[in-house]
């Protein structure tokens, strides 16, 4: 069996992730999109603090923006082996 891995503030950016993906899919609304997070933060992130998980969410928006230029990369070679976009 294995073991809780991930830490806090590890949960907090895949609940937060996962339901923002839903929220933007329109399985759920925004409101339910808040309570649920808000739910999900004080079962399995009660720790964490609200500046933390601010940072959390500013250090997963520079990793987007930094990795832009090599998923750019990643989806013109399955272009090119896909035969996509022409």
């Amino acid at each position: 069996m294995y073991g809780m891995t991930m830490n806090e503030r590890e949960r907090y950016i895949f609940h937060m992730a996962i339901l923002q993906i839903m929220k933007e899919q329109r399985e759920i609304p925004e409101l339910m999109f808040r309570e649920v997070l808000g739910r999900i933060v004080s079962e399995r992130c009660r720790h964490l603090s609200g500046s933390e998980m601010e940072k959390a969410i500013d250090d997963v928006g520079e990793e987007l923006m930094a990795s832009k230029n090599v998923l750019g990369f990643i989806e013109d070679d399955i272009k090119r082996i896909t035969g996509g976009g022409k």
